[in-house]
């Protein structure tokens, strides 16, 4: 149950898939497609279809896809907004959709180095300066070949700071953002701008381009006890909700539960 495994959670720590997040994705469309089932990629829906208050299928671009259910796994704000439109939502439902607050978001250096690190801890938080380090080939060394290292640095960051992606801005500042956070890694990986190899950066826009997650939130709503997530059934007939809009909340492990709650529903 949920509950289980939230508190496991917390006597027994956090897990994550061995060979990282896109391993996870690609483990799922295996099992969907070993069971008949087809995964489509670079196929964004553009529409829900609704017709006296049912769902009858999603508009992919020219593609119309019909179908009785529909499970949306897209930020609940992006489905009842944008999806399905307000003219098949009564009032005040769209007003709580609206009044929903986002979660934070982050901001992320992603360094391939060519160094050992395994005499560091796996993480490292420094409250001091703000940020995170994670050696994920520490965790996990098929991450990173023999005798280099794969890191991360997270730091919170706020999505109207940034500019429009793209722009020369944006370029910049997020440019100056990852040396100064490096410059901070530094003080505990001694000489780590020397040996960076591969670098890669993640803002607030970044996730909302990759994820369609308005404001780039990396929990989706905000993880208080005072957010009311809407309900995994919808007031559209036939349209259910999955992810992390939903019950019980953001997270690999807290998504998979939302989402086996609503298959055994259907």
């Amino acid at each position: 149950s949920a509950l289980t495994a939230m508190v496991s959670y917390y006597i027994h720590g956090g897990y994550f898939p061995r060979g990282g997040a896109q391993n996870f994705a690609d483990t799922l469309r295996r099992f969907i497609e070993d069971h008949g089932g087809k995964v489509m990629l670079r196929c964004k829906v553009d529409e829900i279809l609704v017709e006296d208050g049912r769902v009858r299928g999603v508009r992919a671009g020219e593609k119309v896809f019909k179908a009785s259910i529909v499970v949306a796994n897209a930020n609940a704000k992006t489905t009842f907004l944008e999806l399905v439109g307000e003219k098949f939502l009564d009032k005040e439902f769209i007003e709580y959709i609206k009044g929903l607050k986002m979660s934070p978001s982050c901001f992320a250096v992603f360094l391939g180095l060519d160094v050992d690190l395994r005499d560091y801890p796996s993480i490292i938080v420094n409250l001091d300066d703000g940020y995170y380090l994670v050696i994920n080939s520490n965790a996990d060394p098929s991450l990173a070949p023999e005798g280099k290292a794969s890191i991360t640095i997270l730091t919170e960051a706020n999505y109207y700071d940034f500019p429009e992606r793209g722009t020369r801005e944006y370029i910049k500042l997020k440019r100056m953002l990852a040396e100064k956070l490096i410059e901070k890694a530094e003080k505990i990986i001694q000489g780590l701008i020397k040996h960076i190899v591969v670098m890669d950066i993640a803002t607030p826009k970044t996730y909302e381009r990759y994820t369609s997650m308005p404001e780039g939130a990396i929990y989706s709503f905000d993880q208080s006890i005072h957010t009311k997530r809407p309900y995994f059934k919808t007031p559209i007939k036939g349209l259910y909700l999955a992810s992390a809009s939903t019950f019980p909340g953001g997270g690999i492990e807290a998504v998979t539960i939302s989402g086996v709650i609503c298959a055994n529903d259907i």
